[in-house]
This record gives structure tokens, sequence and C-alpha cells, in this order.
């Protein structure tokens, strides 16, 4: 059984940022060779949802990325926070995939598990593409751009360091 939690997060002008958290939590079902049959099953979910929650994400960044302005420091922050923590939890998946993978598999669980390894590495890449666009705009929020003098702000914006509102 697996349950999922969706938080969202409207960042401005239309432009949403997504959280989704899923646990799995399997019973002991067990085919007649005593091997666990909903691990390989659970397991995948769990990377799939992930990794269409990254994307998603990614998706909705790319929208944010000529106004940066338009997200907060709070927003960017805990995205920071939560997608360094996914990076963690990345690691974990790539090791239960591997002792998996080294394990007693049927067949259609071996070439599941082959494609949950590569999903796991997409879901790295995007982990590392959000961390950067995040991290981009750090720099660019409606908080920094507010704290800044009228002045500092003009020199920005001549200057190319800023964008455009």
């Amino acid at each position: 059984m697996i349950f999922c939690l969706n938080l969202l997060a409207r960042a401005g002008c239309g432009c949403f940022l997504t959280l989704k958290i899923c646990v799995c939590y399997t019973t002991s079902v067990h085919n007649e060779y005593g091997e666990n049959m909903y691990k390989v099953d659970s397991f995948k979910f769990v990377v799939d949802e992930k990794l269409a929650q990254a994307q998603k994400q990614i998706s909705n960044l790319e929208k944010c990325k000529g106004r940066p302005h338009i997200l907060d420091n709070k927003t960017v922050q805990r995205l920071i926070e939560v997608y360094r923590q996914e990076k963690q939890m990345v690691k974990h998946l790539m090791i239960t995939s591997r002792s998996t993978l080294q394990g007693d598999l049927s067949y259609t669980d071996r070439q599941t598990m082959k494609q949950v390894d590569g999903d796991i590495h997409m879901l790295d890449k995007a982990c590392d593409q959000i961390l950067f666009l995040a991290d981009h705009f750090q720099e660019h929020t409606i908080d920094k751009i507010i704290e800044k003098t009228d002045v500092e702000l003009a020199v920005d914006v001549l200057m190319g360091k800023h964008y455009k509102p």
C-alpha cells in the first residue's frame, strides 16, 4: 500500500511549486518460492512517482526562468532544502537498487529493476537541475529586489544583473 501527500504552493503569476511525498508500506505477501512479490513493483512505483514529480518541478521552474522575481526567498529556500534531502534519498535508492539487482530475481523483475536503476539516475540529474535553477533564482527573488535601494536596483538593471519586471 502506498500513501502519497501532495503539497502545492503558488509562487506567483501562475507558477506552482509542488512536493509529493510517497510512503510505501507493503505487507508480506510471498509466492510459492518465498519471494516477496511486491518489493520490485513498490520500489518502481516510488521511483516513478519521485521522477514524475521532479520533472514537473523542472517544468514549473522553467516557467519562472525569465521572471524569477515572482518567487520569494522562503519558496526558493524550501525548494533547495527539499531537493538536497531528495539527493540524499537518491543515494539510498541507488544502493537499494544495486543490492536488489544482485539478489535472486525473476527475469521480469530483473528487467524492471534495470529500468528502475536508469530512472534513479534520471532522478539524480533532475534533482541536480532543480538545485541549479533554485540556486540561480536565489539572488533574483522579489525579497532580494525589495531589499535593494533604488540606486542599487537601477545600477543592477543597467548592468544586466537583474531581469526587467
